[in-house]
């Protein structure tokens, strides 16, 4: 007889948002992430970004007993010296405007960024007709002024699910921005901000597309055990799940 073994452990802690809910309201969807429906999406965030490290582990190959050679030491300072907030967006053709957020942010600044960044961005990545923005469910983004502002520009927002901070794909362009960002070393909060900018304009449209990011990491991975094969069983059902949401309010 096979002995079966259980440990007690904590509960795993998850958003009150399961994937399965929407497979039963629309069993009709097709959940393939390569649908062309990506391209009709004008993502948009903030993010900060600090003067001095990265918010993320690093990882270096080096020699034994050489853990604080300089070349495999970052330098930090205390509150990471100083940060700046920036709001951007970007959609599969490529990275849009990229804005330095002073001060504060409530709803009348989140409106006035978005009157002066969000329609040139759609200018410039050549959007077309019928598509749609995006933004998360914070306070600010949902302000009565932002929303009559929207609909008096004939913007379609994508209805956004509440408790889901990882399912916007530009999250992976934060990070990528955050990695590029660190490599020059910027020395005061004004070089900090002009280099973001340098670097985010020259990400490219590769990186943008959610669906070329699942085949890289699939190229990459070839474990089917341990990090890397549940990093990317994550990203799948999160692009599943933003794929849903576009076919429910783009074709409808």
């Amino acid at each position: 007889m096979k002995t079966v073994r259980y440990f007690f452990c904590l509960l795993v802690v998850t958003p009150h948002f399961l994937h399965s809910s929407i497979c039963a309201r629309f069993p009709s969807l097709t959940l393939c992430p390569c649908e062309e429906d990506w391209v009709k999406v004008l993502w948009s965030d903030e993010t900060k970004i600090e003067l001095f490290g990265i918010n993320s582990t690093r990882r270096v190959w080096r020699r034994r007993n050489a853990a604080y050679d300089s070349k495999n030491t970052v330098p930090t300072v205390k509150y990471g010296g100083g940060n700046i907030m920036l709001w951007g967006c970007f959609s599969a053709k490529g990275t849009g405007q990229l804005h330095r957020i002073k001060g504060r942010m409530d709803g009348a600044m989140y409106h006035q960024i978005l009157g002066e960044n969000l329609l040139p961005s759609v200018r410039a990545l050549k959007m077309g007709r019928g598509w749609v923005f995006q933004y998360d469910n914070d306070p600010k983004h949902t302000a009565k002024a932002t929303k009559d502002w929207l609909k008096k520009k004939h913007i379609k927002v994508m209805e956004w699910p509440s408790q889901s901070p990882d399912l916007n794909p530009i999250e992976n362009l934060w990070r990528e921005l955050k990695f590029r960002v660190a490599k020059h070393q910027p020395q005061n909060i004004n070089d900090l901000e002009r280099i973001c900018k340098e670097e985010w304009v020259k990400i490219p449209r590769d990186v943008c597309k959610p669906c070329g990011q699942i085949q890289e990491t699939s190229d990459r991975c070839d474990c089917q055990q341990g990090f890397c094969h549940q990093a990317l069983k994550h990203v799948l059902q999160r692009d599943q799940i933003l794929i849903s949401f576009m076919k429910m309010q783009i074709n409808v």
